[in-house]
């Protein structure tokens, strides 16, 4: 037995359990699932294997296991006292009518309330105020203070009949739930469809509850080729995934457990066992890469679900791009009990600034309630023209030329000198020249400008070059090919380096 001092904690729920058997004499057990202490509370009227407490009347509800009192093969030659007679390893050919009765939980008297039909799954629905019992695929309500039965129905929804042995019947937060002898349902009373939660492994499963910690605690009946053992182990399930723990062995059989969730027992400050082991976060894109001004979307993915709210930190480190191309602040963000997704969306800005495609990571790294941690890298396209790449394409594929001259020996009028400066960034500064003189400046809203007009003269000394500059966003650049006035012999000429 642990120290006080290790029980020093207190949860929340009384825990209860009785026994089967054909014709056994049937107790009711009061149980300490963590430190596995079992007491006797009372002897009942009959062994059970549907056991359930009402909250609001005290009362521990049970229906009694079958009772025979004729058997399938002839007893006349054996020797056997009425005690004997109750519980014999002989199939029945007639039962005694199954009864429901209850233990007043304050005064510990037993009474037998009417014939009831048989069952093995109990649970009491504290907005009905109703006792709702189970045998196979037949679900009743059943009145606490007449014992009146009454059929609901059959339950549909399972796949196949082994789903629906043993087991028991339990309510959480209003919610009834199925758990048999491999898999947990919820139960729709409206419609009796059962929705199936999980598949586990605990085979011979008799009794399960959820204490007030909303931890789902089951019982298991041990038994071997003697029979049954009279112990029972006790295990916390959980209900969305049927991943299991052992918490402690009882000396006792049980097969089937109620709680009073109202009562506080002493708990160990740190759980026995942990039916978990966390699910694992990851962080899957879904939109990765955008546009400015676009919206990217990632998933983060719990490997599976947990019955507790995970909370998962999320935030972004810069790559290329500053915070300022983004808006997304880090935070903590929370993926609800039962659920494992959740799209985080991170707009981006669009401005009118060419930088080239942005890139950043977004981390996400669980804090509650699952473990491990990933990350993504999200990218920002550029949408804005590359103007200094345009500017120097311009410069290179451009040129400066003339619509026509007229003169000889020493020198010629030219007129309409212009430029070509294909895909030049709107609002480019073109400066003309002849050799190092300046003779106009024009701004550029196509690919295509005139010194002047076409119709402008300018005097050009053999020798001299038409050429020109231009300038965005503070860089200036040469365009490459200038035009040289020579008579008769008018040519283009490299001007990359000026043609001062």
């Amino acid at each position: 037995m642990l120290s006080a001092e290790v029980y020093s904690a207190h949860c929340t729920g009384k825990l209860y359990g009785i026994n089967a058997g054909r014709g056994e004499v049937g107790l009711i057990f009061d149980v300490n699932e963590y430190s596995g202490d079992t007491y006797i509370h009372s002897k009942a009227l009959f062994s059970s294997a549907a056991l359930a407490y009402a909250s609001d009347l005290d009362r521990l509800y049970y229906i009694s296991a079958p009772r025979a009192y004729e058997y399938q093969l002839d007893l006349n030659d054996v020797e056997l006292n009425s005690t004997e007679l109750k519980s014999l390893p002989i199939s029945a050919s007639r039962h005694k009518y199954t009864r429901v009765a209850y233990v007043d939980m304050t005064t510990k008297n037993h009474i037998s309330l009417a014939k009831s039909k048989p069952m093995y799954r109990l649970a009491y629905n504290q907005n009905t105020g109703l006792l709702i019992g189970s045998y196979f695929n037949k679900l009743y309500s059943i009145d606490p203070n007449s014992g009146a039965t009454t059929l609901l129905g059959t339950l549909s929804g399972y796949s196949e009949d082994s789903e629906m042995w043993r087991g028991d019947l339990a309510f959480y937060q209003d919610q009834l739930f199925l758990i048999t002898n491999s898999a947990i349902f919820t139960v729709n009373l409206e419609t009796l469809n059962l929705s199936k939660l999980t598949d586990h492994a605990i085979t011979t499963l008799t009794g399960a509850v959820f204490n007030g910690e909303g931890a789902l605690i089951v019982s298991r009946d041990k038994t071997n080729d003697y029979g049954s053992l009279n112990k029972t182990d006790l295990y916390q399930v959980h209900p969305l995934t049927g991943e299991a723990c052992k918490m402690t062995t009882l000396p006792a059989q049980l097969n089937d457990l109620a709680i009073d969730n109202s009562n506080n027992i002493g708990c160990p400050e740190t759980p026995l066992c942990q039916p978990l082991t966390l699910p694992e976060i990851s962080l899957s894109a879904i939109t990765a890469s955008v546009n400015e001004g676009g919206t990217l979307e990632f998933d983060i993915i719990l490997s599976r679900p947990i019955g507790q709210d995970v909370k998962v930190d999320v935030s972004t480190t810069p790559i290329t791009s500053p915070n300022n191309d983004y808006t997304y602040p880090d935070q903590t963000i929370t993926i609800a009990a039962g659920e494992t997704h959740h799209r985080i969306q991170i707009p981006t800005i669009d401005n009118s600034v060419y930088e080239g495609n942005k890139q950043f990571n977004v981390h996400v790294s669980a804090t509650d309630n699952a473990s491990g941690s990933s990350q993504q890298t999200a990218t920002i396209i550029e949408n804005d023209p590359n103007t200094a790449e345009q500017l120097q394409n311009a410069a290179k594929n451009g040129q400066v030329n003339w619509e026509g001259s007229d003169g000889c020996c020493h020198g010629q009028r030219i007129r309409g000198i212009k430029g070509y400066f294909p895909n030049a960034p709107a609002g480019t500064v073109v400066n003309f020249y002849i050799s190092s003189q300046k003779i106009a400046t024009k701004t550029l809203s196509g690919s295509f400008a005139y010194a002047g007009d076409s119709q402008s003269t300018w005097w050009m000394n053999n020798g001299t070059v038409a050429w020109a500059t231009l300038t965005y966003n503070g860089v200036t650049v040469n365009v490459h090919i200038g035009h040289k006035s020579q008579i008769h012999n008018h040519h283009n000429v490299n001007c990359a380096n000026g043609c001062w």
